[in-house]
């Protein structure tokens, strides 16, 4: 989605634009991952707006992609929306502080 030398996936308006839909919703939204929502630049700022609901541990180690080059682990974190911001320490799997948010704007930007 967003490649090539110098480009910055931090935040890119690309992949907000893809994902606007995700953040704008009335019922309950929820994001299975396999890693943190830090792992990746490109997801990063998905921390602002979901809160970890649960780490699932090995839980699901039995639906572990198959060996190849990449090992891609399993779904682990349940991550819930929380549009009033994450303001609690318990976001981050590490224990790291989380950080509060504002309502949803995406950035623009002609840099796509």
């Amino acid at each position: 989605m967003v490649r090539g030398p110098g480009k910055d996936t931090r935040n890119h308006p690309l992949v907000q634009q893809l994902l606007a839909p995700l953040l704008n919703q009335e019922r309950p939204v929820y994001i299975l991952e396999n890693y943190p929502l830090t792992q990746w630049p490109w997801f990063e700022y998905l921390n602002d707006y979901f809160v970890l609901q649960e780490d699932l541990t090995d839980r699901f180690r039995p639906l572990r992609v198959l060996p190849g080059r990449y090992d891609h682990k399993w779904p682990r974190y349940l991550y819930r929306f929380d549009p009033r911001g994450t303001g609690d320490d318990a976001n981050s799997p590490d224990g790291a502080p989380a950080s509060t948010s504002e309502p949803y704007r995406p950035t623009t930007s002609d840099d796509n």
